[in-house]
């Protein structure tokens, strides 16, 4: 395997990259388990009933897994809706500051 270049070490990955990858991740995870729920709809998984018995902390672990990614995920959703109405702001302060207020 080829080494990469010294030179390539010192640069800092982008905030903006980074936001970006993860309302990606965010996305395929949110889609995966929305597709979970409608899979279990059609082979007919009583899921609320499997819910309605799990622990309270495992009920609140796995609301604020959906949540979390879920709240990322539209707020980088509207950040996008917005920079393509007003491309002005396409930017890279305007872009570091709207990827820090998304983490």
């Amino acid at each position: 395997m080829k080494k990469l270049s010294p030179h390539v070490l010192i640069y800092k990955f982008p905030t903006s990259a980074i936001s970006s990858i993860l309302t990606r991740i965010s996305g395929f995870y949110l889609s995966g388990c929305f597709v979970t729920v409608g899979i279990s709809q059609v082979f007919d998984i009583d899921i609320h009933n499997k819910y309605k018995k799990l622990e309270k902390y495992q009920q609140k672990m796995l609301n604020y897994s959906i949540i979390g990614p879920l709240n990322y995920h539209t707020g980088s959703g509207i950040r996008h809706f917005v920079l393509d109405k007003y491309p002005q702001l396409l930017k890279n302060r305007n872009m570091v500051l709207s990827s820090y207020f998304l983490y």
